[in-house]
């Protein structure tokens, strides 16, 4: 087992210097937790505006890198000013794919931003990144910020045309999430993905108003590969691929696109913080807890606990008898806001030969709908087409409570408590 530790002053005692260029490499690298196999990684997030990469305005056959930073193989490279980077013509009749990148140069001992053109082949792939990590070898190593299309005979470059490509050296854990694809295909920075049939793992889908978002992809990910998901329930503002005319403060549900969200309901998984005037686009937003779906996944939740374990032993005919300590009185006020309610309850019967049945009760009126039998302990969410109505209307002059009934001469009704949830906008 070989140990090293680093820095220390003077030279040759222990891990002390003299320390060349590559050491420091090694040091940063380790620093941000790069492991052998994440050499994509490098762009900085909270350091300028993260080197992304936009069209020059006036359009033209160029790009402009903002500012940021980035570590490319452990050195430092920073840009405090957009820089234009021109795009070579295209008379090939094929259309290009063509990579920007942050390009360290070993021989030149210095780190720049370049674009690596693409082949004119017609296969529509971008040239593969040089990444030698010594300096032995081709004497470059490249890291990527985006992939412009390039069209043949261009004359401009438009925002259409640029896909984000950078891969983050600093993503916080709570922000970015290990992941595997799962989906069949690669996916892109901003997509929306969609909880996976495997541990750990994500698909996509093109199923409009979908409950099973789990968040956003925050890098390109190969299909069958592995990188980072920021996870809905984060807080997170992230980029999300969206379609449709979005503006700022909708609700975003999941499209009937794959990858992509639409401007949606209250249930949304994220709010929008830009906007997006037609057709496919980007937006930031901000994620939030649960789906994109129905159901109230996208809404903040209040559970109460209301009632506890209780067991009632009932002889006689049939009929009905209020579980003890079931009774509870709510005002409307803890209602004001709330999109929907519904009961968490598990009431059961231990009587083979016989069954219990439990029923919501809103003052003296039962529930339509909220009837429930059951023989198991299984918790029932309680729920029908004005059982959150019932519950808004709630007041101090009338009070929630649960009423069991047998349909044999004796019999015992176990609850192992109810819970009231609210949804709040």
């Amino acid at each position: 087992m070989t140990q090293k530790s680093m820095p220390f002053d003077g030279t040759g005692a222990g891990d002390s210097g003299p320390y060349d260029a590559a050491h420091d490499r090694e040091f940063f690298r380790r620093f941000f937790g790069f492991s052998a196999d994440e050499y994509l990684r490098g762009v900085m997030l909270a350091q300028g505006n993260g080197l992304e990469v936009v069209p020059s305005s006036p359009a033209g056959k160029s790009v402009v890198v903002k500012s940021g930073a980035a570590l490319v193989n452990g050195s430092l490279h920073y840009n405090d000013a957009g820089e234009t980077l021109v795009i070579d013509n295209n008379t090939s009749g094929y259309t290009r794919v063509d990579r920007v990148v942050v390009d360290l140069d070993y021989a030149s001992n210095e780190t720049r931003l370049a674009v690596v053109k693409g082949p004119e082949d017609g296969s529509g792939a971008p040239d593969d990144l040089e990444q030698d990590p010594t300096g032995g070898g081709s004497g470059h190593f490249q890291i990527p910020l985006a992939r412009v299309t390039v069209a043949d005979g261009f004359s401009t470059i438009t925002a259409t045309e640029i896909e984000d490509d950078r891969y983050y050296a600093n993503l916080a854990p709570v922000l970015g999430v290990d992941l595997t694809n799962g989906s069949g295909a690669e996916v892109t920075y901003g997509a929306v993905v969609l909880r996976g049939s495997a541990d750990r793992y994500f698909t996509t889908g093109n199923t409009a108003a979908v409950s099973t978002v789990i968040g956003v992809a925050l890098e390109r990910i190969p299909n069958t590969g592995t990188g980072k998901i920021a996870p809905l329930g984060s807080g997170a503002v992230v980029k999300i691929k969206v379609t449709g005319t979005v503006a700022r403060g909708d609700r975003l549900n999941h499209a009937a696109a794959t990858g992509r969200a639409k401007a949606g309901d209250s249930n949304g998984f994220a709010v929008a913080l830009s906007e997006n005037a037609s057709g496919d686009g980007e937006v930031w937003a901000m994620l939030l807890p649960g789906g994109g779906g129905a159901g109230g996944l996208g809404k903040v939740p209040l559970i109460i606990p209301l009632f506890g374990g209780n067991e009632i032993n009932y002889f006689g005919s049939g009929g009905w008898q209020q579980v003890a300590g079931s009774q509870i009185t709510l005002n409307a006020e803890i209602f004001e806001g709330a999109a929907s309610a519904y009961l968490m309850s598990c009431i059961y019967s231990d009587n083979a030969a016989g069954t219990a049945s439990c029923q919501l009760y809103f003052g003296t009126t039962a529930v339509s709908g909220a009837l429930v039998s059951t023989t198991s302990a299984t918790p029932v969410e309680l729920t029908s087409s004005d059982c959150a109505a019932a519950l808004k209307a709630l007041s101090g002059s009338n009070s929630l409570f649960i009423k069991v009934t047998n349909s044999n001469v004796s019999y015992k009704c176990i609850t192992r408590g109810t819970k009231l949830v609210i949804y709040y906008e």
